[in-house]
């Protein structure tokens, strides 16, 4: 090196440190997963206090879906914790019980497969970049997207999608090799070690409790979201979705992202809300206002460009039977969903024998 350059023979090679997250599961995994004491505590019954299993596919997909000589048409749902539905039973979950209730509704000889994509904490931009890079190359004929409370806290915590400080919501991440000395790299990396064994140890014998809060660094600075851009980076990230879908012939649906925010929700709803955005100056109004422009937004980008639009939003009842807090699902939640969406999927017609 000299003058603080660097001298190399041959070429750079690039792309080693900084890289593009795809935030999906890894393939073939067998999970046991026990919701926090506190999501079950305020469930009021609605939430066992259980381990849940998860399994993946070949691909990383939630659920093992095994492709048929029959299945005449894919269809992949994107989306957050909503549509991967950890916390509720296997044979439930809405996004691969679509294709059941489906199935059983068509006797024209069509048959689907569903695939569940979602990942807790993933927006808009994280399911195009998945949509894009992961489920394009398998051929779908039909991906269902439905967004909008991560975008939200996203926006309020941290104002934009590209400028993401929280490591899960990151767009691009930097490796953090990047310019170590050897010396610590060798400390950093023995650390990991033997915290991953921790974690193992402590999963083995039931011990092990996430209490990482992925916003700590921010949690307690005002709000971020502009109102004058977050509906427009919103719309544009459900342009791109479709956009994407249809110049590659694949039919895209929107959907709007069902809740217990209502006018005059239930006081756990209004009290949580409250305790989380105390600190950001929100009042639970306003909250619930952003929530319901964003729904709106997606009705409108829908009907501005002809996409297929499933309400979920209007559809589900905002009950605690339905869902166990402000947004997921019940098991009984996740049946009427699978039973909705698979009427909606039924009347539209868009699959046929030859797909």
């Amino acid at each position: 090196m000299k003058n603080n350059i660097l001298e190399v023979v041959g070429l750079i090679t690039p792309g080693r440190y900084q890289k593009i997250q795809c935030r999906d599961y890894p393939p073939n995994k067998h999970y046991r997963l026990k919701p926090p004491a506190d999501k079950v505590a305020d469930s009021n019954g609605h939430l066992d206090d259980t381990f849940f299993t998860m399994q993946t596919d070949e691909n990383g997909f939630i659920g093992l879906n095994k492709e048929s000589k029959k299945t005449t048409a894919k269809v992949y749902f994107l989306g957050g914790s909503t549509t991967e539905c950890i916390w509720n039973n296997a044979d439930v979950r809405w996004p691969t019980r679509v294709a059941t209730d489906f199935n059983k509704r068509c006797n024209s000889g069509i048959k689907i497969n569903c695939f569940n994509s979602g990942v807790w904490g993933n927006t808009t931009a994280q399911s195009v970049n998945l949509l894009i890079n992961k489920i394009l190359p398998l051929k779908p004929n039909c991906v269902v997207m439905m967004h909008n409370i991560n975008d939200l806290v996203l926006m309020i915590h941290e104002s934009d999608y590209w400028k993401a400080h929280t490591p899960s919501r990151k767009i691009l991440a930097r490796s953090a090799w990047d310019a170590m000395p050897s010396s610590m790299m060798r400390k950093v990396y023995l650390n990991k070690k033997i915290n991953k064994l921790k974690r193992i140890v402590g999963d083995l014998l039931g011990l092990t409790e996430n209490k990482n809060d992925e916003f700590a660094k921010v949690r307690n600075l005002p709000s971020k979201l502009d109102e004058k851009t977050y509906l427009k980076q919103f719309t544009d990230n459900l342009h791109l979705f479709i956009f994407t879908c249809r110049l590659k012939h694949v039919h895209p649906i929107l959907m709007t992202q069902a809740s217990r925010l209502k006018d005059n929700p239930d006081n756990i709803i209004r009290e949580h809300v409250e305790t989380m955005m105390k600190e950001k100056g929100l009042s639970y109004e306003k909250v619930s206002g952003y929530f319901n422009s964003l729904n709106n937004c997606i009705r409108q980008v829908a009907a501005e460009l002809n996409v297929t639009l499933i309400d979920l939003e209007s559809a589900i009842p905002k009950t605690e039977d339905m869902m166990f807090d402000s947004v997921h699902f019940t098991d009984k939640g996740c049946i009427t969903v699978a039973s909705h969406i698979a009427d909606e999927l039924f009347k539209l017609q868009i699959f046929d024998s030859k797909s």
